[in-house]
């Protein structure tokens, strides 16, 4: 039987991508054929320019307009002359080159958005790096700079009327996602973006299966899901998956006791899975460093950490320590519009007590509980109670930004990890 997965994406910097320089060189050379180019976009900054001498040479050009309405190549070469930067961008042939590639710049918005939005993503891996290196940063420090990241500016003043009319762009634009799940999806109003959600269980209670079952419905839904794994294996993933998608046994696939038609069935599976925008993120290290990083760094809108209490931080104080990550991860969430799903473990101080867990039994729940804006409390009552059937299962959304909270009840195949 074919293996239902694809390779695992490991904790890593994105390479530069030398496209980059190409649209640049071409958005240079389009504005030297037409200057309206500069002036449509006079607020891209010399700094945003991947190569340095692009900048110069951007610098330049912005010099120019302001004295004068059709600024050329001649005029270029000559104030970069006169300021000794010539043979810094690589002379007069260098300039015409750039001119012969604009010939081939159709669309000046496009050249300029894809300028602006390269750098910020270099701006962003950057400061991850800063992060990983600096884990004790204060979490308002770290939000004030990712804002920074996004706007260009720390503090941002918007009124009434600009900001409603931005967020109903934005609920156009990224519409709170749906589990699927009715009952649940009329409960929470749908889980927005741009916030951390915790789903937290005890151990053996479906808490990873009712991550795995998220994602892949958000997937289906054609949003980008990274799913940053600290205790399964990669294939342990896939196999949910696989198992949600066909209803075979979760087991039979790890185990590779199919028979031919099931073969098949996962198989097809299988490659369905990977036409889905659903990545497995998995790495050596489980340090508070690398996993922010990767979650900073994820192109994704939704990322699912598995679990927080798998993070190794440096403080005596653990609660402390998970406190700042909940709080990093935080920052990331509301700067990137990112929804982060964190799952977490319940204290097993509780585990005497035959009932659903509270907010309070969260472990190490201080930060956890404080930073979250939805918590989901996943139970599942066949664990304490034999009269009860295995397929009753219970969501209690304990805390809630943007709905209402209380108990939902859904149907759980335990083989296939269907919820319903």
């Amino acid at each position: 039987m074919r293996s239902p997965r694809r390779a695992p994406m490991a904790f890593a910097l994105p390479v530069q991508d030398p496209a980059i320089i190409e649209l640049e060189r071409g958005l240079i050379g389009a504005c030297l054929i037409d200057t309206r180019g500069v002036r449509a976009w006079p607020t891209l900054m010399p700094n945003e320019f991947y190569l340095d001498r692009h900048g110069v040479i951007w610098e330049a050009l912005l010099d120019l307009t302001e004295r004068t309405d059709r600024p050329d190549l001649l005029m270029l070469t000559y104030g970069l002359r006169q300021a000794g930067r010539l043979d810094e961008v690589g002379g007069p042939t260098a300039l015409a080159e750039m001119v012969e590639a604009g010939l081939h710049a159709v669309d000046l918005a496009y050249h300029g958005a894809r300028v602006r939005e390269a750098s910020t993503a270099r701006r962003k891996v950057a400061f991850a790096a800063t992060l990983a290196s600096n884990p004790t940063m204060p979490p308002a420090e770290i939000e004030a700079a990712l804002r920074q990241l996004e706007g260009g500016s720390v503090m941002v003043s918007l009124g009434a009327a600009e900001s409603l009319r931005a967020e109903r762009e934005r609920l156009r634009t990224e519409p709170a996602l749906l589990s699927g799940l009715e009952a649940l999806d009329q409960r929470t109003n749908g889980i927005v973006h741009g916030q951390v959600a915790v789903v937290g269980g005890r151990t053996s209670h479906g808490k990873t299966t009712f991550c795995a079952f998220l994602a892949r419905q958000f997937a289906l839904r054609g949003v980008h899901v990274a799913y940053l794994t600290l205790e399964e294996r990669a294939e342990d993933l896939y196999a949910k998956w696989s198992a949600q998608a066909t209803g075979i046994a979760t087991w039979k696939i790890q185990r590779d006791e199919l028979t031919p038609v099931e073969t098949a069935q996962v198989d097809e599976a299988a490659d369905e899975l990977d036409l889905l925008p659903l990545d497995v993120l998995t790495g050596r290290s489980h340090a508070e460093a690398e996993v922010v990083a990767a979650v900073a760094q994820s192109p994704a809108s939704v990322v699912i950490v598995d679990h927080i209490q798998q993070i190794v931080t440096d403080d005596d104080n653990r609660a402390y320590g998970l406190e700042r990550v909940m709080s990093r991860l935080a920052a990331i969430a509301v700067a990137d519009r990112k929804l982060i799903i964190v799952a977490a473990q319940i204290n097993r101080a509780i585990d005497g007590r035959r009932e659903a867990p509270t907010l309070a039994d969260l472990r190490d729940s201080g930060g956890i509980e404080q930073v979250a804006r939805l918590v989901m409390l996943v139970y599942w009552p066949v664990k304490h109670h034999a009269d009860r059937s295995p397929a009753d299962y219970e969501i209690h959304v304990a805390k809630n930004s943007h709905g209402a909270t209380g108990q939902v009840d859904l149907a759980f195949d335990s083989r296939s990890g269907r919820f319903s």
